[in-house]
């Protein structure tokens, strides 16, 4: 249960980031994606594999006791779930550069 509220909330961080880039008009031509102020990309959370962000988000337990033994365990935490949430926006990046081959 917890799980599914932390990845819904991921979620709406995620889209609201998105359609304020796309309000912003911060398109990357580089990259090939929208970005956030700080210019990282953001996508649609409708493409974001729901499943595979609960696998990667801790049970109560895990995180508590992780987080005493490693300082780092929640940044880390968190740039996985972030990874997890751009992991269609790099696979479409690399269909495209197949296509283009």
């Amino acid at each position: 249960m917890r799980e599914r509220l932390i990845a819904d909330i991921k979620l709406n961080e995620m889209s609201a980031a998105f359609e304020e880039a796309k309000r912003a008009g911060r398109w990357d031509e580089k990259r090939k994606c929208y970005t956030d102020p700080q210019g990282n990309p953001v996508v649609d959370s409708k493409s974001v594999d729901y499943n595979a962000l609960l696998d990667v988000i801790p049970t109560a337990g895990e995180l508590y006791t992780k987080k005493i033994e490693d300082k780092n365990y929640v940044a880390n935490m968190e740039k996985r779930i972030r990874e997890v949430m751009l992991a269609s926006f790099k696979k479409k990046k690399e269909e495209a550069i197949e296509e283009n081959v």
